[in-house]
């Protein structure tokens, strides 16, 4: 049946018309106005039910957006504090590779400063044997004319000084 149809005979029933030549049992009448009024309240219930479900899910959008949305900025946070953290890292394992990488040229400045200090030793004993007064004074490096800067050894990228 048409939903027109329906309202139209509920609407009859309500206002107490009859039609014509037909007689009803009360037994009858009182039942299919019953039937009527629970049809017409569940068409009202399922006219209604998607408006009451969009009502609900508003509402819970509504409570647990807020949370979300802290969440998702705590997130953030912990993202960012990760991520510097890796970078530390990184910068980290970077400069133990370079302190690794340098033992070698370390190494070699060590020989050539006890190569400097046997070879002065041997230059002093020498000038003391000759009975000359000794060029290079212990403890320092001069050059024999006019003072000049001390002494540098660049080493991986580094300017290391020979000074005391």
């Amino acid at each position: 049946m048409d939903v027109d149809v329906v309202r139209m005979i509920m609407s009859d029933y309500k206002r107490g018309a009859r039609p014509a030549g037909d007689l009803v049992d009360p037994e009858t009448e009182y039942k299919t106005k019953k039937v009527t009024e629970r049809f017409s309240e569940n068409l009202h219930i399922i006219a209604n039910e998607p408006s009451l479900a969009l009502f609900r899910l508003q509402e819970h959008v509504h409570k647990s957006l807020p949370q979300l949305a802290e969440q998702k900025h705590d997130l953030q946070s912990i993202e960012n504090q990760v991520k510097g953290a890796v970078y530390d890292t990184q910068y980290a394992i970077s400069a133990v590779e370079a302190v690794q990488r340098s033992s070698q040229p370390l190494s070699n400045i060590s020989d050539l400063l006890r190569e400097a200090t046997f070879y002065k030793e041997r230059l002093n004993e020498e000038s003391r044997k000759a009975g000359n007064k000794p060029r290079v004074k212990s403890g320092s490096f001069t050059s024999s004319s006019s003072r000049e800067a001390h002494p540098s050894v660049p080493v991986s990228g580094y300017v290391v000084s020979l000074e005391h």
